[in-house]
């Protein structure tokens, strides 16, 4: 999720479980711990890919997250008196605060490494909340505004975070319904029969989805409406192609993005080289986690320091195409 929105998770962790013990100035110390987990992207890597993979890694495994925990409440009793006299609500805090931000990004569509250093797992996304959505950080902003606004009145605060994060809870469970019906829906479509199914919700909203299906050489693409009774909408296919040509060493940057993704990738080949990409974060039939791997040259492709070529997403003619796609599932559900 955006930082804005695990900020203001965070100040709503703090102003329940602290504020009536020390104050609106509590949620401050939310604030930063829910936004601590991110600071990996200030380690340097040696290439694109890793770049990209190594994110959501060791900051965002529960298990690090619970060792940390205690290290970061220290350091906040350390800086802020008042808090040592409340040590367990403190850590208590602290410590929802850095789960709650990597249970959070597991539910988008990026991947999250909850289970690190377990590398036999693939990275969490179970995408049921679009990476930026405007009504779930909307109603964060209203429950820690009213906390802020009521702060003068004993316990009020609290209770406004309380309440906003339990309605927040059920906005994140209904996305997760959602994914769980289209998922079942995609499966029973004669188009994906035998396919490895991911399903995501439209940028913005959890009401319209998008499915993707990988067999073999091939991908599936449509777009459905999570009510009940609204059927897969018309599904486009293209090439797809697992592998590299033959006798082209793949680097280990590239498998580990295989990993990355749970399989949902694909290789080009073309006259600019060899690529990777990601299939499941892109709009349009464009892919911006693309990376080149391969340079042609003689007697065939050479490997390359993997570098993202990927193009960046035309908002006008991208989200006009979105819209006409959420307007043919709804007259499909509904017609």
């Amino acid at each position: 999720m955006d930082n804005l929105t695990h900020s203001l998770i965070g100040a709503g962790i703090a102003g329940a479980l602290l504020s009536r013990r020390l104050g609106p100035r509590a949620m401050l110390v939310g604030l930063v711990a829910a936004n601590l987990p991110d600071l990996d992207i200030l380690i340097g890597r040696d290439n694109a890919i890793d770049a990209m993979t190594y994110h959501r890694g060791f900051s965002h495994s529960l298990l690090a997250e619970t060792a940390a925990a205690p290290l970061v409440a220290w350091g906040v009793a350390r800086l802020w008196v008042p808090a040592r006299a409340h040590w367990w609500p403190l850590l208590l805090t602290v410590w929802f605060c850095l789960v709650t931000h990597a249970l959070l990004d597991s539910l988008t569509t990026y991947g999250t490494q909850l289970f690190w250093p377990v590398h036999a797992l693939p990275p969490v996304a179970f995408s049921s909340i679009f990476i930026i959505d405007p009504l779930f950080t909307l109603m964060l902003l209203a429950g820690v505004g009213i906390a802020v606004w009521r702060r003068k009145r004993p316990g009020q605060g609290g209770r406004a975070c309380v309440v906003t994060l339990c309605v927040a809870g059920l906005y994140l469970a209904a996305g997760m319904a959602g994914h769980v019906m289209v998922k079942a829906r995609a499966a029973a479509d004669p188009a994906f029969e035998g396919a490895r199914i991911f399903v995501q919700p439209a940028p913005l909203n959890i009401l319209f989805w998008s499915v993707m299906g990988v067999s073999g050489n091939q991908v599936m693409r449509a777009g459905t409406v999570a009510l009940p009774g609204c059927p897969v909408g018309a599904v486009e296919f293209e090439p797809r192609h697992a592998r590299p040509p033959e006798g082209f060493a793949v680097s280990p940057a590239a498998r580990r993005l295989e990993w990355f993704t749970n399989g949902f990738y694909m290789y080009r080949t073309g006259p600019g080289g060899i690529t990777i990409s990601d299939l499941r974060i892109g709009l349009g039939g464009t892919l911006p986690f693309t990376f080149l791997i391969g340079e042609a040259g003689e007697g065939g492709y050479r490997p390359v320091p993997p570098r993202q070529v990927g193009g960046g997403i035309d908002p006008g003619g991208t989200l006009g195409g979105l819209f006409r796609d959420m307007g043919e599932s709804w007259r499909k559900c509904w017609g």
